[in-house]
């Protein structure tokens, strides 16, 4: 009995065979790749960090190893079999970092009885990357300036002296007296946030271009959450504490005056930097003011009654503010207070701020989910598409309670929508 291929080519249509057998080689990958393979051959490799070419933006390889794992979920789940390794050397080819790395990282996981997680796990080199590009683009860390710190075993442990040690002077022959230093710990655990993007069939089957469009979706998804959490934080639900949360412990509060005039706005600025100042016996040189967009636009147009100057506003638009590190973050609420028009202001110490660092990034796929944003509820099954899971981790504490803030102030009220 002659085969489908023979009866085909009898019929004329040789030239339809030998596309249908192309496009078979192409889901199978290149002859040597097996469909079970974990990863093709790629000689052993060592993560300096240094693993961009001159070519990719920041980023790119992120976006490249979580699309090559998501994929690899995705075409999986459809019968075509493939690990993140392969799918990577399709698109990147053999000699690209990505699928060096996904392939090295496979038969890794591989020899230690979890071949699994080496599908999942975005490799930790880039997952630094990846933080990294996220502390560049928050106005936390841009402004405050945050100390950084390895998480050990999920934990966050930070030392603080309660109280300080007390020096004597002593005459000759005299005792040495004990000091009196005490010490604290403020112990606080990882946390994960967890950035849900949609992902369609063409996101898993597109090349590099498509690179970019993810880098920038999941980017913008993790900045919001860590910047949500770094300043308001309320330490329950799986969020970390935040800034100013961790002023309710321990923080300064000045009530900002009732009449928001250029005159009241200097008085209270001038009494959440002596607070400060006498908490940290003198030491802020590290502070740093952040607000809400409403009150940047009151200070690059408030003028000056007697000279018609705008005082703060060539020094706010170089992001200072009395010589301070000075920023604004759109999360900050601008409807508080009895009338609904009032915000605050926030004079935190960045050097008693300290983000926990975890180099691990791990992705997923589903197709069983609804994804709800406000009164729309999107169904991936319904709409032939996955979404793509990020997870990653942080912890956030303060040494000391290093904070000040300025609550119910009406300054640029105005400009509030």
């Amino acid at each position: 009995m002659a085969t489908l291929n023979q009866h085909l080519a009898q019929r004329g249509l040789a030239p339809v065979v030998r596309g249908v057998q192309r496009v078979a080689q192409h889901l199978r990958g290149p002859a040597h790749i097996s469909q079970t393979s974990l990863a093709p051959p790629a000689p052993a490799i060592e993560w300096t960090g240094h693993h961009n070419s001159a070519s990719r933006e920041k980023g790119m390889n992120f976006a490249s190893c979580a699309r090559a794992i998501a994929s690899s979920q995705f075409l999986t789940s459809t019968g075509l079999h493939q690990s993140p390794s392969q799918w990577a050397f399709k698109t990147y080819g053999q000699d690209h970092v990505v699928t060096k790395m996904l392939g090295q990282q496979e038969k890794n996981f591989l020899a230690a009885g979890d071949a699994r997680l080496g599908g999942l796990q975005i490799p930790p080199p880039v997952a630094e990357e990846m933080y990294a590009l996220l502390r560049e683009r928050e106005v936390f860390e841009n402004v405050v300036r945050p100390q950084h710190r390895p998480i050990i075993n999920g934990k966050l442990s930070l030392p603080s002296i309660k109280n300080g040690t007390t020096v004597s002077w002593i005459g000759e022959g005299g005792t040495i007296p004990t000091t009196g230093m005490e010490f604290d710990l403020r112990e606080v655990s990882v946390r994960k946030a967890a950035a849900i993007v949609p992902m369609t069939w063409e996101i898993a089957t597109s090349g590099v271009a498509m690179d970019a469009t993810v880098r920038n979706d999941l980017l913008k998804a993790l900045q919001e959450a860590f910047e949500i959490a770094k300043i308001f934080g309320t330490g329950a639900n799986g969020q970390p504490r935040g800034a100013r949360n961790w002023a309710n412990f321990g923080g300064l509060f000045i009530p900002a005056a009732a009449d928001p005039t250029l005159a009241n706005f200097r008085t209270d600025l001038s009494k959440m930097l002596q607070a400060l100042r006498s908490r940290k016996k003198g030491n802020v040189t590290s502070a740093a003011l952040l607000g809400g967009p409403a009150l940047e636009e009151y200070l690059v147009t408030v003028t000056d009654p007697q000279n018609g100057r705008t005082p703060f506003k060539d020094e706010v638009e170089k992001g200072m503010l009395r010589q301070r590190r000075f920023g604004t973050s759109g999360h900050f609420p601008e409807d508080l207070g009895p009338e609904g028009n009032a915000s605050e202001l926030l004079l935190i110490d960045g050097d008693d701020c300290i983000v926990g660092d975890v180099s691990e990034t791990r992705v997923d796929v589903t197709k069983e989910a609804t994804l709800i944003s406000g009164n729309t509820q999107l169904n991936a099954f319904q709409q032939d598409m996955q979404f793509m899971r990020i997870i990653a981790f942080t912890a956030f504490a303060m040494r000391y309670d290093s904070i000040v803030v300025l609550t119910n102030h009406k300054y640029g009220e105005q400009f509030v929508n």
